[in-house]
């Protein structure tokens, strides 16, 4: 079980989510959407993590957003990301920009095993949003 509290007091930390997972795995998921940011933004650009607690379908849900600055992804492109080998091709963009085609396809393969789903949000222009969402209690004391 992790506790993934966001650095509040510890009074704040007693209504903190937690969520039961394979750290290492979750650790790599989140790897491969802050690396992706990371190179798809400019120089300069913004990389945002967050964390909320929401109800997803009934559930609660302990929800990590990764926000960038960079290209965006066209509306027509954001379920192919997620396949594996899929490597987005956009007219303009630096063509030396390495990568497999496979860290978001592990990224939701990791996600979806522990319950969760992840999604991608953008308008086509100025960067995107990944939202990871993961089953979670809230701890309502020590």
């Amino acid at each position: 079980m992790l506790d993934i509290g966001d650095g509040s007091t510890d009074d704040q930390r007693l209504r903190s989510p937690v969520v039961e997972l394979d750290a290492q795995r979750l650790e790599q998921a989140l790897f491969n959407l802050v690396s992706n940011a990371m190179k798809f933004t400019a120089r300069g650009g913004l990389v945002r993590l967050a964390l909320a607690v929401d109800e997803v379908k009934g559930t609660r849900c302990a929800i990590i957003s990764v926000q960038d600055s960079g290209t965006g992804i066209p509306a027509n492109q954001l379920e192919q990301i997620f396949d594996r080998n899929y490597r987005y091709d956009r007219p303009g963009l630096e063509k030396g920009i390495a990568g497999s085609g496979l860290g978001l396809a592990i990224c939701r393969e990791i996600v979806q095993a522990h319950g969760g789903t992840v999604r991608a949000e953008s308008d086509g222009k100025t960067g995107s949003i990944f939202y990871v969402s993961l089953p979670c209690t809230v701890n309502e004391g020590r």
